[in-house]
């Protein structure tokens, strides 16, 4: 699911839309969120792939936030990403930091990654982290991805 996407405009891709100067914000045009396993007490690999609708660039300082990782845990601070290609160092925790991090909030349970190369419209980017399942059971939590702008509501 997706929240604060720049007000999030549905998905609407480029040309899309025939109305005139009917203006999109950014948005993602596609996003999923895959795990591991599903086993309890486990380190699970969490893999995101995610495309904008317009191209994102690092002096936005934009920030892609996940939410919902309800039950997971690992350490609050830089998390290290990782890719079958180089698009986990598209990302970095803070602006001065080294990229290939994200920045876990393992009280919130959410993962922020902080874009710091080009994120180019309709190309689909994936990166991937660890985290440790909860140790017992539990129902799938609803989780959300999206842009930060504190002015958007979120939406589901």
């Amino acid at each position: 699911e997706e929240f604060n996407a720049r007000c999030n405009t549905g998905g609407v891709a480029m040309g899309e839309d025939d109305n005139p100067l009917n203006v999109y914000s950014a948005s993602l045009l596609t996003y999923d969120i895959s795990d591991s396993t599903n086993l309890p007490g486990v380190q699970n690999t969490i893999t995101v792939s995610l495309q904008t609708n317009v191209h994102i660039y690092p002096r936005a300082n934009q920030f892609i936030t996940i939410i919902g990782l309800a039950g997971t845990s690992a350490v609050s601070g830089p998390l290290k990403l990782s890719s079958d290609s180089t698009h986990h160092s598209f990302f970095q925790a803070y602006t001065s930091g080294p990229r290939g991090y994200g920045l876990w909030d393992n009280a919130a349970k959410e993962l922020a990654v902080l874009v710091s190369s080009d994120l180019l419209p309709s190309i689909t980017y994936s990166f991937s982290f660890t985290l440790t399942n909860p140790p017992t059971g539990q129902a799938a939590p609803t989780i959300l991805i999206g842009g930060t702008e504190p002015t958007c509501p979120p939406s589901a």
